[in-house]
């Protein structure tokens, strides 16, 4: 992207700085797979209580609707589809909403290491803190 250059090229300059400092890449890996890792429990986890939460209500209207009118009757059917699709897509949206922030610190600090380790690809030296302090 700085060097306005395809995709082969670009991968040219990268591959040389890999072997150059590969102990560096490879521990960003193992860094980066843990981080994976690690958000995508907290992540569920969270993303688990708020759909047990949101299954109460949805459980509640479901019994009523057993209750009320027979389940295999066809009012029985729309309203539990109607309630199977309403969770479903709202776990959808809360699953989104919550790997917003976790994919965009993923890729925010796989900039800043490619930064870190090869300043000619700091995509970000605008943005970075000043390193005179450090």
């Amino acid at each position: 992207m700085q060097t306005d250059s395809g995709v082969l090229a670009a991968w040219r300059l990268l591959w040389g700085s890999i072997k150059t400092a590969w102990k560096q890449y490879l521990a960003y890996v193992v860094i980066a797979f843990l981080l994976t890792v690690a958000a995508g429990i907290i992540v569920s986890i969270a993303v688990g209580i708020v759909a047990i939460v949101l299954l109460i209500p949805i459980l509640i209207v479901a019994a009523i609707t057993h209750v009320t009118v027979s389940v295999s009757s066809t009012v029985g059917v729309v309203v539990l589809v109607a309630l199977a699709l309403l969770f479903g897509l709202s776990m959808l949206v809360i699953w989104t909403i919550a790997q917003v922030p976790v994919v965009t610190y993923l890729r925010y600090y796989a900039l800043l290491v490619l930064g870190d380790i090869d300043e000619t690809f700091d995509a970000l030296s605008a943005r970075r803190p000043s390193r005179e302090g450090s």
